[in-house]
């Protein structure tokens, strides 16, 4: 019995003596850690990084919107109308540019042989303004001018910015 007590005690020195040096190997692996999250701690600070991870008050300034003069839109309105009739005067009304006249905006054409031709693109735009402003004096709103105008054949013409 002594024999096998004194491999027992043999066996759990050596046991002992190999979790002592694991113990000592966890321990230098801590203080080693520790010492490095420390050392990046006090980097961090120093250099400012920390400052990215402070809560930080954000002011949201709510915007309000300004009515823009009528005579701008005006222009956005003709040149909308200009650019859909004609793609801006590329393709004019053909029996006008016969004449040496044009019609870009598609004024006065009916479909039953009547046409009007202007001048000059001065003169379209003219008489373009005056036929918004006639509209626009009778209340009615920019989507339905651009579907008279149009005879509503404007896709979506009730969906302009």
């Amino acid at each position: 019995m002594r024999v096998w007590f004194k491999i027992r005690l043999a066996k759990c020195k050596l046991l002992s003596h190999k979790a002592h040096k694991q113990a000592k190997k966890l321990a230098l692996a801590v203080l080693i850690t520790e010492y490095l999250i420390a050392g990046g701690w006090y980097y961090a600070e120093k250099g400012g990084i920390l400052d990215y991870f402070q809560p930080k008050t954000v002011i949201i300034n709510i915007a309000e919107a300004k009515e823009q003069p009528k005579t701008d839109r005006i222009s956005e309105l003709m040149d909308l109308i200009w650019q859909r009739e004609s793609t801006r005067g590329q393709h004019n009304y053909s029996k006008c540019e016969q004449q040496g006249k044009v019609n870009g905006i598609g004024y006065g054409i009916s479909g039953n042989g009547k046409y009007i031709c202007f001048d000059s693109h001065e003169e379209e735009m003219q008489v373009l303004r005056g036929w918004i402003l006639d509209k626009q004096a009778k209340g009615m709103s920019e989507q339905e001018l651009l579907c008279l105008y149009s005879g509503s054949n404007y896709k979506g013409c009730w969906d302009i910015k």
